[in-house]
């Protein structure tokens, strides 16, 4: 048997960070900034033949209660991407610029920072804190 490399060259991918690593580290953000009052979550869903990642809320201190931000459904090939809102609509990202860019907009959209707000009070009502974090971030 030999050792003839019959691969040639691998082809070295262009994509720095994977549409999973983006959702993770907006989770993950979430977290921080909230102080783990909110927890951010990406979950994987079953799916035959694309990869779908979900980014929810958790509200640890309202009995885990969780609010779906976005779910995202890609090829193998990573690109292009579905984003699809909870409350209706989907959008084609072509590249990590255009998914970073459309996620972005998301997670800055009017609805989200309410459900952020009304969970945040929510969750230190119930932990009976004094309010959300003071650190200008979080805001309605």
């Amino acid at each position: 048997m030999s050792d003839e490399n019959l691969w040639g060259e691998l082809p070295v991918s262009e994509v720095k960070r994977t549409p999973v690593q983006i959702l993770k580290e907006q989770a993950s953000l979430l977290t921080q900034m909230t102080r783990s009052v909110l927890v951010g979550f990406v979950g994987q869903m079953e799916s035959a033949g694309d990869l779908r990642y979900a980014l929810d809320i958790r509200a640890p201190a309202l009995n885990n209660y969780t609010a779906r931000i976005v779910l995202v459904i890609h090829p193998i090939t990573l690109y292009p991407l579905s984003l699809v809102v909870p409350s209706g609509g989907t959008q084609t990202c072509q590249n990590e610029a255009a998914f970073v860019e459309a996620l972005k907009a998301r997670l800055q959209s009017e609805s989200v920072r309410k459900l952020v707000a009304a969970l945040l009070v929510q969750s230190d009502a119930a932990k009976g804190t004094s309010g959300p974090p003071q650190d200008g971030n979080i805001r309605a």
